[in-house]
């Protein structure tokens, strides 16, 4: 791996780890519900996995970045459960358009859908933000 690469990966692993250290404080700024059901999600993993996914992110920054081309990557085991349980993963952070998404997929499918058994609570936020919408 080349030299600058490996800087650009320390770098962002010691961003990561200054702002893990800080209890997320200022990611938790950011207007953005995925960004904390992330940290929520992050938050629910044990220290060696949370190590583990902080690599992955780590090392994807040189190509992130621009430093190098974007070339084949294979796929952190890690990183690839992020992706495919973060949205899955129990959140107080739930965005509006997940909500009516919930809601409408809730009408098409059914009692046997996915979110057949949404509770009430939650058709009821849904439902209202459904009916603001213009």
């Amino acid at each position: 791996m080349k030299t600058r690469s490996r800087q650009w990966i320390d770098f962002v692993r010691g961003l990561i780890a200054s702002e893990s250290d800080r209890g997320w404080e200022r990611l938790k700024r950011t207007p953005s519900t995925f960004t904390w059901r992330c940290l929520d999600y992050l938050s629910s993993l044990p220290s060696d996995r949370q190590a583990s996914l902080v690599d992955a992110f780590a090392e994807r920054a040189p190509s992130l970045l621009g430093v190098e081309p974007l070339g084949k990557q294979t796929q952190h085991h890690e990183l690839g459960r992020f992706y495919e349980e973060v949205l899955q993963a129990p959140s107080r952070h739930v965005s509006a358009r997940l909500l009516r998404g919930m809601l409408a997929a809730q009408r098409v499918d059914g009692p046997l859908g996915p979110f057949a058994q949404l509770p009430d609570e939650i058709v009821e936020r849904a439902s209202s933000f459904s009916m603001n919408r213009a």
